[in-house]
């Protein structure tokens, strides 16, 4: 009678063991699929994202570009400036003293009376 009784709760034990790894195997496995579905998705709003932020890094790079030209343009301007000002000072520091006051006191002004 003892080993019957034994091995009825050994059945049980094992029957109890198989309806609980069901139960939350088949609750598992919705989870499961529910969190692929959310992960595909993610995935999908990812990918979109990342393709806007490639469009942007296009576009900034086009910007930059241009704005790298302008840069080099305007350092070019900058030294032909820079070079038009030490001809001029070094033309005035050729000049003699005679050569200056007769240089600058050919300016004129305007002639009208500005005190009315």
């Amino acid at each position: 009678m003892k080993i019957r009784i034994f091995i009825l709760c050994i059945a049980v034990i094992v029957a109890v063991n198989i309806g609980a790894i069901l139960y939350f195997n088949s609750n598992d496995s919705e989870n499961h699929n529910q969190t692929i579905i959310n992960l595909e998705k993610e995935k999908f709003r990812l990918e979109n994202e990342n393709s806007q932020l490639d469009t942007l890094i296009i576009k900034r790079l086009k910007i930059t570009d241009s704005l790298q030209n302008e840069i080099y343009q305007n350092q070019h301007i900058i030294q032909n400036l820079n070079y038009e000002i030490k001809e001029k000072i070094n033309t005035i520091n050729r000049m003699s003293d005679l050569e200056l006051y007769l240089y600058f006191s050919n300016i004129r002004t305007d002639q009208k009376d500005h005190r009315e």
